[in-house]
């Protein structure tokens, strides 16, 4: 298709495309830590895992904050392979580590999670953070 709208374009390698892909997300983590720092003084995460078909384990975590001008902001912290076992203790240390990575430790006031006894686990393990739960 590209050569019939410009034959002059060059398609990049799979080596560039992985290089490029790779940029841009490293760019939009350093924008969005920036704009944490600048905009967040407290917030809450939304937490999900489930399996897929394959027998993976996937943990989604999104960040929920209103900053001082009163704009709120949510986003997608990580959409990750979860590995077994999805005890408790791996996965409020998995959240802890996901909150040290973008600098929210002491920010995070309360965790919205399903009812899961391993979720209730996870976020009662941590320290000065609330949960809260959602019905299925």
């Amino acid at each position: 298709m590209m050569s019939i709208v410009d034959p002059a374009f060059q398609i990049p390698s799979n080596k560039r495309m992985k290089k490029i892909i790779i940029e841009g997300y490293q760019n939009a983590v350093h924008e969005l830590k920036k704009l944490i720092t600048n905009t967040c003084e407290t917030a809450s995460l939304t937490t999900d895992l489930w399996t897929a078909r394959s027998k993976h384990g996937y943990i989604g975590v999104t960040l929920h904050w209103l900053s001082t001008d009163f704009k709120v902001y949510d986003c997608l912290l990580c959409l990750e392979r979860m590995p077994y076992p999805h005890s408790g203790e791996n996965i409020s240390t998995f959240l802890q580590e996901k909150v040290r990575e973008f600098n929210l430790e002491d920010k995070i006031i309360c965790v919205v999670t399903d009812n899961d006894s391993n979720i209730i686990k996870a976020i009662n393990l941590w320290d000065g953070v609330e949960r809260c739960y959602r019905r299925k």
